[in-house]
């Protein structure tokens, strides 16, 4: 199998001049976000953003135990939030769903909503985007064993992430799919791998390069057996397109002040 290049088109963010988002602005572009397909199963960050947005509009303070008694029906005798974590682990999850919403579907809106590190306050700015095309290569998986069982099952992966990188990425509008050339132009981000025999089992080994930071992005170690095969091979192909999913929307500039 020849490496593939996936060519998608990533917004662009910029940060226009001008004074800053008004209250009516800032709800209709909450309504836009919890509105969207993206948060249509989501009832608790949607609940949270609401909140939170509402609270900033309001000049109120946010702080994490009024949130896990108002958002998440705490109980105000006995809620710790030293203890609880629960508005810690839904404030990640909301981060990473807004930041595939502007990645997404939401690359286009007028404003952008972020509730930044280190706190709860949600941060508001108003945005222009254009898009630039990111290149995203799939290298197929190297197989380091002679092996029969080795040699079947890196070809077999191979084909699930070939299928499944078609099915989550090549769908996306103004994107392109075509094998890797020497006139191809360098990705910023490239998944490659091996497999390897030991004893009665096999490692595979996967990782995600981004080339842009010059770092790996993502890595997965799995030692499995070989049964369960197809099982195996869906599992790791979802593990890797959960995680290029993540790496595209670290892509998205951040929006910043026009010179």
């Amino acid at each position: 199998m020849d490496p593939i290049l996936f060519l998608l088109p990533q917004a662009q963010r910029t940060a226009p001049a001008g004074g800053p988002p008004v209250a009516a602005e800032i709800v209709a572009e909450l309504d836009r976000i919890v509105a969207a397909p993206a948060f249509a199963k989501a009832a608790r960050a949607r609940a949270l953003l609401t909140y939170l947005v509402r609270r900033m509009l309001d000049g109120g303070t946010i702080k994490e135990q009024a949130i896990g008694m108002e958002v998440f029906d705490r109980s105000a005798t006995d809620y710790d939030a030293g203890d609880d974590p629960i508005v810690r682990v839904q404030m990640g999850r909301l981060r990473d769903r807004l930041a595939q919403y502007y990645a997404g579907e939401g690359r286009a809106n007028p404003l952008r909503i972020d509730v930044p590190m280190g706190g709860y306050r949600p941060a508001v700015t108003r945005t222009e985007t254009t898009l630039q095309p990111c290149g995203l290569a799939f290298q197929p998986l190297t197989c380091l064993s002679r092996d029969w069982a080795a040699n079947s099952f890196t070809q077999g992966l191979n084909d699930e992430l070939s299928y499944r990188l078609h099915r989550a990425f090549a769908g996306t509008p103004g994107s392109t799919v075509r094998p890797m050339d020497g006139a191809s132009p360098q990705p910023a981000l490239v998944l490659e791998g091996s497999v390897r025999q030991g004893d009665s089992r096999l490692r595979t080994s996967l990782r995600l390069l981004d080339r842009a930071a010059g770092v790996i992005a993502w890595c997965e170690q799995l030692d499995h057996g070989t049964g369960a095969v197809i099982a195996v091979q869906e599992a790791l192909a979802a593990l890797c397109c959960d995680a290029l999913r993540t790496s595209l929307a670290q892509l998205v500039r951040q929006p910043h002040q026009a010179q």
